[in-house]
């Protein structure tokens, strides 16, 4: 009775000592395996996408007022008084400046001397247009032409009475010269009446194309005699054509101008603006014609009923790009597009202004963080996580691989390199790596690039 009872706490004794052990192997696989995931890299990842890269471009330049009038000086003209100051807002018939009277006379007198010698040459020019006569030509032409027939008509006559007996041959061989020659002379008059029609053709166009010309020469000089005398007054006074801000004062009290030397330019109001700026050749390739920009300016702006100056935001878009050859660069002007925000503002012409640019790249097929990417001896590589058995079970491992880079920008690269559908790349570790090294991977870090 007593053995069955020593061998039953035996076995609950080995029970014991075997759950302790197991236990104790549960602990020991588990500290192990939180001690080798300690000890090895830890790694974040993310998955390659298929997209564009986005570079920004940023730029100094102006502003400047789009819709402009100039007011040009007719000659040499001396200046007396300069009542007007650029940005300076002034209303039609304002006084802009006082020229010496007399230069004014004299420059108008010159403009009607001017139109009077333009009139009396389209009319002489008219006068030596002499057509030639077609009818004397014609005439001529429809006499040759009833001698032909003439001739024709006796040489058929000649053929018949030879053949009856009536007629030499040798009458019949002088008709059929005789026919001939009226033949010959009709068709050379033909010809030359030919010729006559279409050199007339010529020379008439000629004449309406020479007499349109000097028409509109004559209509241009007149416009312009007329705009000067609408915009400058016999006694000197030069006044604004219309409302508006002035941008350029083009002269000085005391100088003297040249012909059509710029005055004063005016921008219409309410008005409208352009950004410009300028690139040298290295760089002029990063902005293009219809590319979309963000301009800041400073400008004043009403706040209730009170002026203030304000940096604000415009957007316009790029219309020319042209080489400047004095400056030895390349000229871009944007057009602001948001009429209604230009209304309500005032931007001095040659107004300090940041023009910003973000331009897509081509679609790359593989998009990665510019962090994925690691220089090994030189070379460009990534690190693309694999998986397979261990010792504790499944477990993570890197392998390197080469990479070609096609383009980047402030935050994304864009690669050539073999990639299977699933693959994940590390984008961070916590310590360096090597080709087939394990690591642990933060799956709370794993996200894609973009």
């Amino acid at each position: 009775m007593q053995q069955p009872i020593i061998s039953e706490k035996r076995k609950k004794i080995v029970g014991r000592v075997a759950l302790v052990v197991l236990f104790a192997l549960i602990m020991l696989t588990f500290l192990s395996k939180t001690i080798h995931n300690t000890l090895m890299p830890k790694v974040t990842t993310v998955q390659h996408v298929k997209g564009s890269l986005q570079e920004e471009f940023e730029a100094d330049g102006s502003m400047e007022h789009s819709q402009k009038h100039e007011l040009l000086a007719g000659g040499s003209w001396r200046v007396q008084e300069v009542k007007a100051v650029v940005n300076q807002q002034v209303k039609k018939g304002d006084l802009l400046a006082v020229i010496d009277s007399h230069d004014i006379e004299m420059d108008l007198m010159a403009g009607d001397y001017e139109l009077m010698k333009l009139e009396n040459a389209i009319q002489s020019y008219k006068d030596k247009n002499r057509p030639v006569r077609l009818s004397d030509y014609e005439s001529e032409l429809e006499f040759a032409q009833s001698e032909m027939e003439r001739a024709k008509k006796e040489l058929e006559l000649t053929k018949e009475l030879y053949e009856v007996g009536s007629e030499s041959l040798k009458s019949v061989e002088a008709a059929e010269y005789a026919y001939n020659s009226k033949k010959l002379a009709y068709q050379s008059k033909r010809s030359a009446l030919d010729e006559i029609k279409a050199d007339q053709l010529i020379a008439q166009d000629e004449y309406d194309r020479v007499l349109k010309e000097k028409t509109a020469e004559l209509e241009l000089k007149k416009a312009e005699l007329a705009y000067k005398k609408e915009r400058i007054s016999e006694d000197g006074s030069i006044r604004a054509a219309i409302d508006g801000i002035i941008t350029v004062v083009g002269i000085e009290p005391g100088t003297s101008t040249t012909h059509n030397q710029i005055l004063f330019e005016i921008a219409e109001i309410p008005s409208s603006y352009a950004a410009i700026w300028f690139l040298d050749a290295d760089n002029y390739y990063k902005y293009s014609i219809g590319d979309q920009v963000l301009i800041e300016t400073v400008a004043e702006v009403d706040e209730n009923s009170q002026k203030a100056l304000r940096s604000i935001p415009l957007t316009g878009k790029i219309g020319s790009r042209m080489f400047d050859a004095e400056r030895g660069s390349y000229k871009f002007r944007a057009d602001i597009g948001d009429k209604e925000a230009s209304e309500n503002i005032l931007i001095n012409e040659g107004q300090r202004a940041k023009v910003r640019s973000v331009a897509s790249s081509p679609l790359y097929e593989y998009l990665l963080p510019k962090s994925c990417i690691t220089q090994v001896q030189g070379e460009d590589c990534i690190f693309v996580v694999q998986k397979r058995q261990g010792a504790l079970g499944e477990e993570y491992y890197v392998e390197q691989r080469e990479v070609k880079i096609l383009g980047q920008d402030d935050f994304n690269v864009a690669v050539d390199c073999y990639f299977k559908k699933n693959d994940i790349v590390v984008s961070s570790t916590s310590k360096p790596l090597s080709d087939m090294m394990q690591v642990y991977v933060d799956k709370a870090g794993k996200a894609d690039a973009g």
